[in-house]
């Protein structure tokens, strides 16, 4: 038991390490500007989202005429590449 335990203790040591470091970050912000760095941080990921769909279609068209290359005429298979991510 006295394993277990011990691993028990590694973990809620890891979890308070990593709560600290929530708490240094956000700890001294009050409830508005806790809620404008999450606003901002929205925005932020809407934009990094729209980035990454933009790239995936790209790459959609590029894969698209490297099959119509490597194949000659009309393709008839297209890729898809997920774009929620």
């Amino acid at each position: 038991m006295l394993f277990g335990n011990k691993k028990r203790i590694e973990e809620l040591e890891a979890e308070n390490a990593g709560l600290r470091g929530w708490y240094e970050t956000f700890g001294g912000m009050d409830a508005i500007r806790l809620q404008q760095a999450t606003e901002a941080a929205k925005v932020a990921l809407a934009g990094v989202r729209e980035h990454t769909a933009a790239a995936n279609a790209e790459l959609n068209d590029v894969n698209n005429q490297l099959l119509e290359a490597r194949v000659g005429g009309q393709v008839h298979m297209s890729f898809h590449v997920r774009r929620d991510v």
